[in-house]
C-alpha cells in the first residue's frame, strides 16, 4: 500500500484504529445525541400527530420548606392557558411560612389545594409518601408532577404536554433543567445536564424509555396504583419516585417524549453546587436498581471515546516520526470536535440552553469518570 511507503505498519494500524473509533463516535452522535434535533424536524413539519382533546390534568406540586419558591414560580402554574386543570401542594412537615403562602393563594385560585404530611410522620423517603398522598388527592386520571422551586416555560405548559395525552399514551417524559447561578462551575453542570438529557430522552426517542426525572413527568394515576402504588419495591430507598417507577412501567408502546421549548421546567436552588452533588449522588444510589436498557449502549459510547483519545494522542506523541500522524490526528480530533459541537449547539438552541463548547473535550473524558464516582459512592452509601 501506498501509505505504508510513508509510515510503517504499527503506526498505519494505529491510524486505523482513530479512524474506527472515530466512525462509531459519530455514529453515536449522529443518531442517538441526535434525535432531538430529528425529532424538533418532525414536529416542524407536522410528522408527529397529537391528541386535540386536553383532558383534565392534575398537576401535583412537592414543597419541603418552600415558601420563597411557592410564593415566585407557583402564580405561573396557577395561571396556564388549559380548560380544566388542579393543582395539588403537598407540604411535606415544612416549618416556614408554606401553609401562609398557600392560603393567601387559595382564594384567587379555586383550583388550588393543598394537602400535608406531619412533620413527625416516619418513612424512608417521605418525597415518596408525600407524592403518593398528592396522587391519591388528586381528581384527574392524568398526573403532571414537579416540584415547588421549578419554574415552568410558560402559561402553555400544561397544553405543550397535554397534547401527547392520546389514548394509547400513559407516560410522557419530558426535559428539565436548572437557572443555573452565574459561577464558574454552572458552565460544566449546563453542559453536564444537557448532555443527560440528550442520553436518556434520546434513547426514549428510540424506544427504550428507561427513566424520568421528578421535576417535569406526566403519567396516569391508573398506572401508578396498577403498579402496586408505584412506589414498592424501593420504599427502603430515600429517592427514586420517579426514576425507578418510570423505569418499572415504561416501555415502547405506552410512552410518548416531549421535547418542545414550551414543556420545559427549570429548578432552582439555593446552594446549587451542594444541590447538584446530593442529586448526581441520589442517581448514583438508585442507578445500581435501574433495569437500565442503556447501560450497555452508554458504556459502549464511553469505552470507545476512551479508545479514540487514546489513539490522538498516541498520534500527537509519534509525530516526530512522520508529519502524516499529526495531520491524520488533528483531522480525526476535528472531525468528531466539529460534529459533536453542531449537534449540542443545536440541541441546546431546542431548549434555550447556553453552554461553552471549548469544555468539550474536557467534559468528554471527565464526565464518564465522574458519574463512576458518584455511582461508587451511591452504592457504599449507607444514607439510603
Amino acid at each position: 500500500m501506498i501509505l505504508t511507503n510513508y509510515i510503517s505498519i504499527p503506526e498505519f494500524i494505529l491510524v486505523g484504529a482513530a479512524f474506527l473509533f472515530l466512525v462509531v463516535q459519530l455514529i453515536y452522535i449522529l443518531t442517538l445525541y441526535r434525535r432531538i434535533i430529528v425529532q424538533t424536524k418532525k414536529q416542524k413539519r407536522g410528522d408527529i400527530s397529537y391528541t386535540t382533546e386536553q383532558p383534565p390534568v392534575s398537576v401535583v406540586v412537592y414543597a419541603c420548606n418552600d415558601a420563597d419558591n411557592l410564593e415566585k414560580f407557583l402564580p405561573a402554574i396557577l395561571k396556564q392557558n388549559y380548560p380544566k386543570f388542579e393543582v395539588i401542594v403537598v407540604n411535606d412537615g415544612t416549618t416556614d411560612e408554606t401553609k401562609d403562602v398557600l392560603n393567601q393563594l387559595e382564594p384567587q385560585n379555586p383550583h388550588l389545594y393543598q394537602t400535608y404530611i406531619p412533620e413527625e410522620a416516619k418513612n424512608h423517603s417521605r418525597r415518596k409518601l408525600a407524592m403518593s398522598v398528592g396522587i391519591k388527592a388528586a381528581k384527574y386520571d392524568w398526573i403532571l408532577t414537579t416540584d415547588a422551586n421549578c419554574e415552568v416555560a410558560g402559561e402553555e405548559w400544561i397544553a405543550t404536554v397535554a397534547r401527547n395525552f392520546t389514548d394509547d399514551t400513559q407516560v410522557v417524559l419530558l426535559y428539565t433543567s436548572y437557572l443555573f447561578p452565574e459561577t464558574i462551575s454552572s458552565a460544566w453542570r449546563s453542559l453536564d445536564n444537557l448532555f443527560f438529557n440528550m442520553r436518556y430522552l434520546g434513547l426514549a426517542l428510540d424506544g427504550n424509555p428507561f427513566m424520568g426525572v421528578r421535576r417535569n413527568l406526566a403519567y396516569r394515576k391508573e398506572l401508578f396504583f396498577k403498579n402496586r402504588g408505584g412506589f414498592s419495591g424501593y420504599l427502603n430507598l430515600r429517592d427514586g419516585d420517579d426514576d425507578l417507577f418510570i423505569n418499572r412501567v415504561a416501555y415502547r408502546e405506552n410512552t410518548r417524549i416531549e421535547i418542545a421549548e414550551e414543556s420545559v421546567t427549570r429548578a432552582e436552588y439555593y446552594h446549587f453546587d451542594k444541590a447538584w452533588s446530593e442529586q448526581k449522588l441520589a442517581y448514583g444510589i438508585t442507578s445500581h436498581y435501574l433495569k437500565n436498557r442503556g447501560a450497555l449502549t452508554f458504556g459502549f459510547e464511553s469505552f470507545t471515546r476512551y479508545l479514540f483519545y487514546a489513539c490522538i494522542i498516541a498520534l500527537f506523541a509519534l509525530s516526530f516520526c512522520h508529519w502524516i500522524l499529526a495531520v491524520a490526528g488533528g483531522v480525526f480530533f476535528l472531525g468528531r470536535f466539529i460534529t459533536q459541537t453542531l449537534v449540542f449547539r443545536n440541541t441546546a438552541k431546542i431548549w434555550g440552553e447556553q453552554y461553552n463548547y471549548l469544555l468539550l473535550p474536557v467534559y468528554d473524558l471527565w464526565q464518564p469518570v465522574v458519574d463512576w464516582c458518584y455511582r461508587v459512592k451511591g452504592r457504599m452509601s449507607k444514607k439510603k
